[in-house]
């Protein structure tokens, strides 16, 4: 999921980075739609978990996008409650 996606999959991932906290996703919006905010949120996201998400894949800097090991990181977090 990037900047500019819709639809019931980023409602599901701006409910999760909402119950991150504050610190993740100040908004807390869920409006289904990929803006500004939840990338914003993504970016805080990834820098939290940089070891597990951006590392691995020889990243230095959070891209904003919810690639496989973003994804991965999220379904570990989730099953975990």
């Amino acid at each position: 999921m990037a900047l500019g996606d819709k639809g019931g999959n980023v409602k599901c991932l701006q409910t999760f980075l909402a119950g991150q906290g504050s610190d993740i996703y100040p908004a807390g919006l869920v409006s289904g739609f990929y803006g500004s905010l939840t990338q914003q949120a993504v970016v805080r996201f990834q820098a939290k978990y940089a070891s597990e998400i951006l590392t691995p894949l020889g990243l230095t800097a959070p891209t904003g996008r919810v690639g496989l090991a973003t994804l991965a990181k999220i379904k570990s977090l989730s099953l975990l409650k």
